[in-house]
């Protein structure tokens, strides 16, 4: 028996609560693409789950699959009128993401995003350094990432 969710958070997680799904629509946003062009934008992802994740996201009616009659076979991807509405919650991901970046590295006010409310995230505490404070840029990607 499949879960109801009432609560909007919830409901959203259901749909695309995964990185691949947030990331292929980031890709879709951009316009129409093909399963390579889209797998190219993406990076480490396998072609299987790149495939069940374009499936389930065309399943849920965010994700049109366009199938052409040639040889070899075409296939394109676009964002349904659906799949559009995502456009607000991938820019405030990537608008937070940005300024959580500047803030994590220190960087100048100068070069702080301020697309987003940073009064809401500077009342955030800071992440607790380590007595021995991380400086190499790997350590830092990989705790951001």
């Amino acid at each position: 028996m499949k879960k109801v969710f009432d609560k909007p958070v919830e409901i959203t997680l259901s749909v695309v609560g995964e990185k691949w799904k947030f990331l292929i629509i980031r890709e879709l946003l951009e316009g129409t693409k093909r399963f390579g062009e889209i797998k190219g934008g993406l990076g480490t992802i396998t072609q299987k789950v790149l495939t069940q994740n374009l499936r389930d996201l065309e399943d849920r009616g965010l994700v049109k699959r366009k199938v052409y009659a040639q040889v070899p076979p075409k296939v394109e991807y676009t964002l349904t009128s659906m799949g559009k509405t995502f456009k607000p919650v991938i820019d405030s991901m990537t608008n937070w993401g940005n300024h959580y970046r500047a803030k994590k590295l220190k960087l100048p006010e100068s070069e702080i995003p301020h697309d987003i409310e940073i009064e809401i995230l500077d009342e955030t505490p800071d992440i607790v350094e380590e007595s021995t404070p991380r400086t190499r840029k790997k350590d830092i990607d990989s705790f951001l990432l």
